[in-house]
């Protein structure tokens, strides 16, 4: 929950600029019958926060040792199965790899624990879902690398029992025939890709990464948001390719209660929790919120076309995201339960163009914190016109906000003659922070670089 409050960081949130899940517990906590994949580095079964939804597969747990108890082809595979080629001179009972996937990395652990550490029992922190049932897949090694064939093995052991999402918090490569036939086989058996979208800073749509750029409609690729509701600065995006927007900064979770050191010896962790950064992180919100949402409403199980749709329909609209992703917003667990849909905008409509004339402060009148309200009543969306902005960043800050202050454009540097992304409502604001600076013993001096602000026009759709 976003209270506004500060991130371990020291950054500031927005309040609200959650998933809502709060809300959505108050109906729905979860189901151990919905299976959910994780595909990474393994996951710690052990946690306490983890153990009591860790996928169990009872007829291998309650079987015979050495015998493949429930004819899925894989032998002992308690919790999940490690494809990792190399972790074994030769074959496991005739499978590659072998059925421990035990984490020895921390990054599917920290993954598994947003979308399921347990919830209610008084320890630690609480993942998305309350309770679900989480199958760990391990391909990477314990430096987080593997190869597509180890990956191609792990989707196979997928494909060999009954799962309803998989999380795929990984990219790099090239499109791989073989992944794609997983992917096109999952949607077969009614499964629904979830990958993070990437930490490059790259438009998809230009640069597809992979797998979170495979092309079907069982796949969705995840962005990451910041505390503040805007775009993490490392996130990957794309208007037409990454589908939604979730938390993906300072996301604290579980990591292994043992870890290897630099000889390879095992190592008890005091504090089995961290905090973690990236799209990675961004992606177990949204395959957490699809177990969610799937044993909310049943009628979405083994339909992950519909289930991605009603994750992308509900999501909520977030200014700076519109050009974003394709759901112009960020997952709203809250809303998908209840399927409240985004209110439709036509922006074909007439627009009005009006001059206005603010002008920000600029130097030497400094120490300035002032706000500016555009208020244009019956207006269903406004476009602001900046004529000029010279902000020295690290000295000023210039934000143009909703009417909900979320911000909608960052006036940083040399900015001209630029219009604002559509901003829906009929009101946005402009905050501008001037400042001094003091070195050593010298007297305080003013930024000599900064010109301000000024906006010049605006439109205004009615």
């Amino acid at each position: 929950k976003n209270y506004g409050q500060d991130s371990p960081m020291g950054i500031e949130g927005h309040k609200g600029a959650d998933i809502g899940v709060l809300k959505a517990w108050q109906t729905h906590k979860g189901s151990k019958d919905i299976v959910v994949a994780v595909i990474d580095t393994g996951v710690d079964y052990s946690h306490p926060d983890l153990v009591s939804n860790m996928w169990v597969n009872l007829k291998e747990k309650n079987g015979v040792p050495g015998v493949d108890d429930d004819g899925n082809g894989y032998v002992d595979d308690i919790h999940g199965w490690d494809s990792v080629s190399d972790h074994r001179d030769r074959p496991y009972f005739g499978q590659v790899g072998d059925p421990d996937p035990m984490d020895d990395y921390g990054h599917g652990t920290h993954v598994a624990g947003t979308i399921g550490a347990v919830g209610g029992n008084g320890i630690g922190v609480v993942g998305v879902n309350w309770s679900v049932s989480i199958m760990a897949v391990k391909f990477l090694d314990e430096f987080g690398s593997g190869s597509t064939i180890d990956e191609y093995r792990a989707f196979k052991y997928i494909l060999a029992n009954k799962v309803d999402v998989v999380n795929g918090s990984y990219g790099g490569g090239g499109r791989s025939r073989l992944i794609e036939g997983m992917i096109q086989k999952g949607r077969e058996q009614g499964i629904l890709f979830v990958f993070a979208a990437g930490n490059e800073t790259e438009n998809l749509d230009v640069t597809p990464g992979y797998p979170a750029s495979y092309p079907y409609d069982n796949v969705v690729s995840v962005a990451a948001t910041d505390a503040r509701d805007q775009l993490a600065d490392f996130s990957n995006y794309g208007q037409t390719s990454v589908h939604v927007a979730a938390p993906g900064v300072d996301i604290y979770s579980t990591i292994p209660t043992k870890m290897k050191d630099e000889m390879g010896q095992w190592k008890t962790v005091d504090q089995p929790y961290a905090s973690y950064s990236g799209t990675s992180m961004a992606s177990p919100h949204v395959a957490g919120a699809a177990a969610l949402l799937i044993a909310a409403d049943t009628s979405l199980r083994h339909q992950p076309h519909l289930t991605k749709q009603r994750l992308m329909d509900t999501s909520e609209l977030v200014p700076t995201l519109a050009n974003a992703v394709v759901a112009r917003g960020r997952i709203s667990v809250d809303r998908a339960i209840a399927n409240q849909t985004q209110s439709s905008l036509d922006l074909a409509g007439v627009w009005e163009e009006v001059e206005v004339n603010i002008q920000t402060p600029k130097f030497p009148q400094e120490l300035v914190d002032n706000s500016w309200q555009l208020h244009y009543p019956g207006a269903k969306a406004i476009q602001v016109h900046v004529k000029f902005a010279q902000v020295e960043s690290g000295f000023d800050v210039a934000y143009l906000y909703d009417y909900r202050f979320r911000p909608v454009l960052n006036l940083t540097g040399e900015v001209y003659d630029k219009w604002s992304p559509v901003i829906v409502g009929d009101s946005a604001y402009l905050k501008f922070s001037n400042s001094l600076v003091k070195i050593g013993d010298r007297e305080a001096f003013a930024n000599f670089n900064s010109e301000g602000v000024q906006i010049d026009k605006v439109k205004i759709l009615k």
